[in-house]
C-alpha cells in the first residue's frame, strides 16, 4: 500500500505501490514492513461515544467496579477536598441498589456531590449540590435528587476545566488509537457551539465530530447532526417537529431510543420526514441504541430509511442485567444485527464510551459470539460495522483501504478472520495511522521524512 500526502495512492504489488509514488512525489520513498503474521485494515471509527464525559471520568470518583452500595457511600465518603465532588459510574442494576440525595447526604452532606449514572443519561445530587445551584427539593425529582442529565440547571455545575479538559483530551486520544480507532463522533445530548469547537478543535489524535443537543440546534450549521433524547414520556407530535425543524435547518436527527416504546414513537414521528441530505450516507437520520427491537420493528426501521448504530458490548458487559431482567424471548431481540442488516438497513457498531471502553474488536467478538443466530454476524461483516459502515453513517473517517482515501488504517498483530472467536479481543493493535502520519507511540517502524512510503504487509478489507 503507497501513502502519500496523507492519502493512500496504491494498493498492489510493491512495484505498482512505488510506481504510484513516482508519479506523485520527487522524494525518497520509505519502505515500512508490517510484522510476519500481521495485517493491514481500514482504521476502526467509534461512531457513538462521549468525550467530554470520558475527560471527567477521568476526573471523578470512579464507581464502576465497587461491589455494592455500601462501598459506593464509603468511596464517596473517604474522597478528598471540601468543593464540587464528582462521580461515575453508579448503577443500581448491578449491585450498588438505589442511590437518593439522602444517602449522599449520609456519606457527605458537608460538600456538593453529584453522581452520574453509569448510562450517562441521569445524574443524583445532594442537598449542598441542590443549594449551590440554588434550587429545592421539589425541582429535583421529588426529593430523591436524581435529575436528567440534560436537565438545564445542571449547565451550573462546575465543569472540566480547559487546563484539565485539554490534558485528558490527549490521554484519551492515545487510548483511542493504542485500539486502532482513527475517527470518533461525539454524541452528546448537551453539546452546543461551544462544545463542538472544543471537540472538534482539541488537539486529539483522532478526527472528531459532534453532533448538538436541541437546545442549540438553531444555531448549529447545516449538516450538524441534532442529539434527541426519545423516552416514554415524549410525544410524537413534538417529536415530529423537533425532526423537521432540523431538516428545514439541513440537518439529520440522532435520536436516542432503549426500549420498544420510545422506538415506536421514533419511527412513527419519522413517517413523511424525509433525509435533509438525500443520497448522503453520513447524513442519514439515524437510532441510536435500539438496545429493544420488536420483530415487527424492523421492517419499519428499515422502511423508514434511517441507519442505526447500536453496541453489542453491551451484552457483554451488561450480560448479567439481561439475564435477570428480561425473558429469553426478549434477549433475542437486545442490539440487533443481523436481522437489520437482512432488512438492508445501515448499521454501525459503536462502544457508548465511558458506558463501556472503546475497543473496537471487542465490539467484533461480541458480534460473532452473539447467542442467536439471526443476530450473528461474521467475522468480515463485524469488521465492516467498525470501519467502513461506522465511517459511512458517521462521516467522520473513510473506513477502507482505496487509492484516493484517507490514509486512516491500523496494523492488527494477526487476521481477525483467521484466528478463533474467543481471541478476536486480544488482537493487538501493533500501530495505527491517521491521515498518513502514525498515531500510536509504539509503531512497526519509525517514520522518517521521506516523501512517500509503502507499507509492505498484508491487507485486509
Amino acid at each position: 500500500m503507497a501513502v502519500s500526502g496523507g492519502r493512500i495512492v496504491a494498493v498492489g504489488s510493491r512495484q505498482q505501490c512505488r510506481h504510484a509514488l513516482a508519479a506523485c512525489s520527487e522524494g525518497a520513498v520509505e519502505v515500512i514492513r508490517a510484522p510476519a503474521g500481521s495485517v493491514v485494515v481500514p482504521g476502526f471509527v467509534d461512531p457513538h461515544l462521549h468525550l467530554r464525559a470520558m475527560a471527567a471520568a477521568r476526573c471523578s470518583v470512579d464507581l464502576a467496579a465497587l461491589a455494592d452500595g455500601a462501598a459506593v457511600r464509603r468511596d464517596l465518603a473517604a474522597a478528598p477536598g471540601d468543593g464540587w465532588l464528582r462521580a461515575v459510574g453508579w448503577d443500581e442494576s448491578l449491585g450498588h441498589g438505589p442511590l437518593t440525595r439522602a444517602d449522599l447526604d449520609a456519606a457527605c452532606g458537608h460538600r456538593p456531590v453529584v453522581v452520574h449514572h453509569a448510562t450517562g443519561y441521569r445524574v443524583v445530587l445532594n442537598t449542598a449540590a441542590l443549594q449551590a445551584l440554588g434550587t429545592d427539593s421539589a425541582e429535583a425529582g421529588d426529593g430523591d435528587g436524581e435529575l436528567p442529565s440534560d436537565h438545564p440547571i445542571l449547565d451550573e455545575v462546575p465543569r472540566v476545566g480547559p487546563t484539565e479538559l485539554a490534558s485528558a483530551l490527549c490521554s484519551i486520544g492515545e487510548g483511542l488509537t493504542s485500539a486502532g480507532v482513527v475517527a470518533v463522533e461525539d454524541a452528546t445530548a448537551t453539546n452546543d457551539a461551544a462544545d463542538v469547537d472544543a471537540l472538534t478543535h482539541g488537539g486529539l489524535t483522532v478526527r472528531v465530530r459532534a453532533m448538538v443537543g436541541v437546545r442549540a440546534a438553531g444555531s448549529a450549521p447545516p449538516g450538524t447532526r441534532v442529539k434527541v433524547i426519545v423516552d416514554e414520556a415524549t410525544s410524537t407530535a413534538e417529536l415530529s417537529e423537533t425532526i423537521a425543524g432540523a431538516h428545514r435547518r439541513g440537518q439529520p436527527v440522532a435520536l436516542h431510543v432503549v426500549d420498544v416504546g420510545p422506538l415506536q414513537v421514533a419511527l412513527d414521528a419519522l413517517t413523511g420526514a424525509p433525509p435533509p441530505h438525500p443520497g448522503r450516507p453520513d447524513r442519514l437520520d439515524r437510532l441510536e441504541h435500539v438496545s429493544l427491537c420488536l420483530p415487527e420493528q424492523v421492517g419499519a426501521i428499515a422502511r423508514a430509511g434511517v441507519a442505526v448504530v447500536t453496541q453489542p458490548t453491551f451484552l457483554v458487559h451488561r450480560s448479567a442485567k439481561y439475564r435477570s431482567s428480561l425473558s429469553s424471548v426478549e434477549q433475542r431481540w437486545l442490539y440487533r444485527l443481523g436481522s437489520l442488516a437482512s432488512a438492508g438497513v445501515r448499521v454501525a457498531a459503536s462502544s457508548d464510551a465511558p458506558v463501556v471502553p472503546a475497543r473496537p474488536l471487542e465490539s467484533v467478538q461480541a458480534m460473532v459470539e452473539r447467542d442467536h443466530p439471526a443476530e450473528r454476524v461474521d467475522v468480515a461483516t463485524a469488521l465492516d460495522l467498525v470501519t467502513r459502515l461506522a465511517a459511512v453513517v458517521s462521516g467522520a473517517g473513510s473506513g477502507v483501504l482505496d487509492p484516493g482515501h484517507r490514509a486512516d488504517f491500523t496494523v492488527l498483530g494477526a487476521d481477525p478472520t483467521a484466528v478463533v472467536r474467543s481471541a478476536l479481543a486480544d488482537i493487538p493493535v501493533l500501530a495505527t495511522w491517521v491521515d498518513g502520519r502514525p498515531a500510536t507511540r509504539a509503531t512497526v517502524a519509525v517514520p522518517g521524512a521521506g516523501a512517500g512510503s509503502v507499507v509492505s504487509g498484508r491487507c485486509c478489507g
